[in-house]
């Protein structure tokens, strides 16, 4: 923190945090919905759906054990490799 004429200040006192809502049961229901969500229309729509049922299976994943590794986002990395290498070819048709 600073001051109006840009000196440091130390902070003197802590305001508790409201505690963060209850996410799991929105998240579960986010990945009950895009679990649903497989065919589309274009390999394009295809990629964008893997990776948001990826993206909210991690996001579910966080909640459930907090300490994430990098094996965890295989399954997103993966998603967003499928959805580059798609839009990569819609580019050189």
């Amino acid at each position: 923190m600073v001051d109006a004429e840009g000196k440091r200040q130390i902070q003197t006192s802590l305001k508790p945090r409201a505690p963060a809502p209850d996410w799991k049961p929105s998240i579960a229901e986010m990945v009950a919905q895009t679990d649903k969500m497989r065919r589309a229309d274009t390999p394009i729509q295809n990629a964008t759906l893997g990776l948001l049922r990826a993206a909210t299976h991690l996001a579910q994943l966080s909640f459930e054990q907090p300490d994430l590794g990098v094996d965890d986002l295989k399954p997103v990395r993966r998603a967003l490799g499928r959805l580059e290498s798609v839009l990569y070819d819609e580019e050189l048709e």
